[in-house]
């Protein structure tokens, strides 16, 4: 009898353990899509935000984040739609799925140190025979296009959109490539020899795990051989030529291909210089090119931007006209986001940022649409807008976190250090750092940059620190951005390795001035040195170790302040009311906090009752 009584006590603590997930999961009805992304407009509002908190949910597996978006259990999906899911969320009119274009693409990397390869009018044959529309297409499906230069669309005005076009198969023109180059049929079989009479064949090296890399150059084979060249394809274990092949010196390939991800700004193009041949990750075509080479020292040494960027474009073209790699493919991110409470033109849909991961600024923007019951009426703000993402965060000491993941999560906390910048137009600009202007001037060896910190006038207003704390009530002070410089060079911090380099200097002129001097006048000094994570000095200055403090509550001045986090189930912030770019009126009702972490004890303490209940009912019984 006694053992009945506990297999009784324990079937309803099963029962009951089961009351939290149909708390979370029950009460929403499946609905159904979308179409192309909205046209975002040109001007960039750093204001915000709009939601009075946020919630970042821990949901892994495509499954289950489709699931999690169809039932309302989230707003909004970080993680790239799958193509699969993509009908099931289109049927769904409550849901829009954004389309925008991605910092990577997909390319064929030449060994120019092989002959006959070392023949740039080979290579442009090759390029010329390659249908790029196709190439995407079976890359990407229906979310791939076709590019020619390294830098795609996603890389804003850095990108050069006037390059000589390859996207379009061209047998004639690659005809026309090889008989001037001297490449001709020496023994009648319908292939070309090269001009000392060598036979030779490209073969393509690709990722075995991945064979639509095969199918994308097997595709062009009958172009190629219309031409009289000859391709084939050789499967290798990605982890065996992404560990060791690709960095391996002298390079044992003609060609391979792989996809690459970029940056916002031009730096790649430095891979490709004739000082990168000898790195093992750097240019792993062996190609030196003294025009090319002439840009990139232009581009990366040059002080004003307007010559930095005519350096990037004329750099493009060389690169597209030589064909020492050929690009030929980028895609498409497609997100979802709930559009039946949040309004569809308030997310952040913007080139080479989309919804996803690396959109830091959609918690900022997005809004309740008009009648919302949650929405003010005067300021448009109010609600909790829940975002998902793919994994737990890495940890919350801004110094060391650098997955995607964790800074989507932190820069909410953390954010643009002193100069902001803008996701439209890929540019930095005074938009919601804490300098609201600032100055350049040319010294002897480097640049001086002066910076204005907000506070320092009644039209910007100060940023606070989410504790309140330090020794000027609560403000983030130019002390604070002094200390915080000094203090990640000082400990070698490794994510700032690269623009620690550049410092010479930085001194706090007073309480809203601040002077930092670097020992370079390449225009990209300023663009290492302005954007450095501001740390609270009373905080920090008591951490002897930064790269192992856990920095268990985070204080930051960005516009969401810590409220609570589940470990690997989801993290709060709730709107800093003092933020210094936030809506004016924005204000929380108290007692609005939503409190998952009370639900839990709630649920927990409900488990406890009914265990201890049901246990003397049936010991009773018994």
């Amino acid at each position: 009898m006694e053992q009945k009584t506990i297999y009784k006590i324990f079937a309803v603590l099963i029962l009951v353990s089961l009351i939290p997930m149909f708390l979370i999961y029950s009460g929403h009805e499946p609905f159904p899509t979308a179409a192309a992304a909205p046209a975002q407009g040109e001007e960039w509002n750093p204001i915000g935000p709009y939601a009075d908190r946020v919630i970042f949910r821990v949901i892994v597996g495509e499954d289950i984040q489709t699931a999690a978006l169809l039932s309302g259990l989230v707003d909004h999906l970080t993680d790239d739609v799958q193509l699969d899911y993509i009908e099931e969320l289109e049927g769904d009119p409550n849901i829009f799925l954004s389309e925008t274009d991605r910092l990577a693409f997909g390319h064929l990397t030449i060994n120019c140190l092989n002959y006959p390869f070392s023949i740039p009018a080979l290579r442009r044959a090759y390029a010329h025979c390659f249908d790029k529309f196709q190439m995407s297409s079976i890359m990407k499906e229906g979310v791939g296009y076709a590019i020619d230069s390294p830098l795609p669309p996603s890389a804003g005005v850095w990108y050069n959109n006037n390059t000589q076009s390859f996207k379009e198969p061209n047998v004639a023109a690659a005809i026309a490539e090889l008989e001037a180059a001297g490449f001709v049929d020496l023994d009648g079989d319908g292939f070309r020899e090269a001009p000392n009479g060598d036979p030779f064949i490209m073969d393509v090296w690709y990722g075995a795990s991945a064979p639509q890399w095969g199918a994308a150059f097997t595709a062009q084979e009958a172009r190629c051989n219309e031409a009289g060249l000859r391709i084939t394809t050789t499967p290798i274990s990605w982890s065996y030529l992404s560990g060791t092949l690709l960095h391996q010196i002298p390079r044992p390939y003609d060609a391979v291909s792989y996809a690459w991800l970029t940056g916002t700004n031009p730096l790649i193009l430095e891979t490709w210089n004739t000082e990168n041949i000898p790195n093992p990750n750097g240019n792993g075509c062996n190609w030196s090119n003294a025009s090319y080479d002439a840009a990139i020292d232009v581009m990366m040494t040059a002080p004003d931007k307007a010559t930095v960027l005519a350096a990037a474009h004329l750099a493009q073209d060389i690169i597209v006209d030589q064909c020492p790699i050929i690009p030929f493919y980028s895609n498409y991110i497609i997100n979802g986001q709930r559009i039946d409470r949040w309004d569809q033109e308030s997310f952040i849909v913007a080139t080479g940022w989309g919804t996803a991961t690396m959109n830091r600024w959609n918690p900022r923007t997005v809004q309740l649409r008009e009648g919302d019951p949650e929405r003010d009426a005067v300021t448009g703000c109010g609600g909790t807008f829940t975002s998902q993402i793919g994994s737990a965060l890495t940890g919350q000491n801004p110094l060391t976190s650098q997955d995607a993941v964790t800074n989507y999560v932190m820069y909410q906390i953390y954010p643009e250090g002193l100069t902001g910048y803008d996701p439209i137009s890929h540019v930095d600009s005074p938009n919601g750092g804490i300098a609201w202007e600032w100055t350049t001037t040319e010294l002897a060896e480097g640049m001086q940059y002066d910076f204005t910190l907000v506070g320092s006038d009644d039209d910007h207003p100060a940023a606070y620190w989410h504790d309140m704390g330090g020794d000027y009530g609560g403000m983030v002070t130019a002390y604070d951005v002094e200390f915080s410089y000094n203090y990640i060079a000082d400990n070698n911090i490794p994510l700032y390795l690269t623009n620690i380099q550049y410092l010479e200097s930085i001194e706090a002129i007073d309480q809203w001035h601040v002077r930092i001097i670097s020992n370079t006048k390449s225009y990209w000094s300023f663009d290492y040195l302005s954007g450095w994570d501001v740390l609270p000095m009373h905080i920090w200055e008591g951490v002897i170790t930064p790269t192992t403090f856990t920095n268990p509550r985070p204080v930051g001045y960005g516009p969401y302040q810590w409220d609570q986090r589940l470990e690997g189930e989801y993290i709060q912030m709730v709107f800093w009311e003092r933020y210094h770019m936030g809506i004016e009126g924005h204000v929380i009702t108290e007692g609005e906090e939503q409190s998952y972490l009370i639900l839990y004890i709630a649920v927990g303490v409900l488990v406890i009752v009914v265990v201890l209940l049901g246990s003397v009912w049936y010991l009773r019984k018994t």
